[in-house]
């Protein structure tokens, strides 16, 4: 069974009791970065006093491997092995690698089940506090200009309102740029800037 866990994005301790008692019980673990995720499962077997239950393997899934690695995570599966896939940080497959595995699960009937966890964009919705009737996720803005400006323009096109959040993720070296992008595109009646909400204070 696939297992899609969300993981701390910046506070170890928004980990919760379910991920890290589904991580301890995976045969295999698919991690964005491994160094990292080992750090990170340390601590987190550390903060909760849980340990693994068996041997497990720990292995790379990124964007550029994650079709490759398609038919060998099915094959495991099919064998009866529990697969945890975790990204970097936060939701796999929400502007991080899982959903084409997923998609392939799925249409090869294998079960598969999310383990929530925190998301950067809905702690944003939450803490800029505007009330909303709908939330349109942007992911990660497009690097090139012409492509960011496509991209705002279609917002701007797409009836854009006061009663729809738009949310989007940026770099913090080009979030000056695409202030002033998003401010004479789209003309937002009101603009937030969020950054850190989930470190620990």
């Amino acid at each position: 069974m696939l297992y899609i866990v969300g993981t701390a994005i910046g506070n170890i301790e928004d980990t919760s009791y379910r991920a890290i008692t589904t991580l301890t019980q995976a045969d295999i673990i698919l991690a964005e970065d491994t160094r990292t995720f080992r750090t990170y499962y340390d601590r987190l077997q550390d903060l909760f006093d849980i340990r693994a239950t068996k041997e497990q393997t720990v292995k790379s899934l990124y964007k550029e491997n994650e079709f490759a690695m398609i038919s060998e995570v099915l094959e495991e599966i099919h064998l009866g092995k529990d697969v945890a896939l975790v990204s970097e940080s936060g939701m796999p497959a929400i502007s991080d690698p899982g959903a084409l595995l997923i998609k392939h699960v799925r249409l090869n009937n294998f079960p598969y089940t999310v383990i929530p966890g925190p998301t950067a964009f809905a702690t944003a919705a939450v803490h800029v506090g505007v009330p909303h009737s709908q939330i349109a996720f942007l992911g990660f803005l497009p690097k090139k200009e012409s492509e960011l400006l496509k991209l705002l323009n279609a917002v701007r096109e797409a009836h854009y309102d006061n009663k729809t959040l738009y949310i989007c993720y940026e770099s913090p070296h080009r979030y000056a740029q695409t202030v002033k992008l998003i401010k004479t595109q789209v003309r937002p009646s009101e603009f937030y800037l969020a950054r850190e909400l989930t470190k620990k204070i």
